[in-house]
């Protein structure tokens, strides 16, 4: 193993690195950067308001991956096993 095997990957960051589930896979931005950091924290605001008590940290990731964190995905079929073309929209519907 190289150490240089662990150098950050801008192009990655930016396209996602594919996460393969099964015989599909989702392009996904790396998670715990300041970025990102902001990112949860708006959509804390935007889901809770300014003083959050019982925050479902699920229901926020859920909200950063479709919005931010899932940049596309393959091999991933709808009900009917149709091929599900990735946008912002069917990602919020999933």
């Amino acid at each position: 193993m190289r150490l240089s095997d662990y150098k950050e990957d801008q192009s990655k960051q930016e396209g996602g690195s594919h996460c393969y589930i099964g015989e599909g896979f989702f392009l996904v931005r790396r998670f715990g950067t300041a970025e990102t950091n902001k990112q949860v924290e708006d959509i804390k605001r935007e889901l809770y308001g300014f003083a959050p008590k019982d925050i479902d940290t699920n229901l926020v990731l859920a909200h950063w991956l479709c919005e931010y964190g899932v940049t596309g995905w393959g091999g991933i079929l709808d009900e009917e096993e149709n091929d599900l073309e990735y946008s912002q929209q069917n990602a919020r519907r999933v």
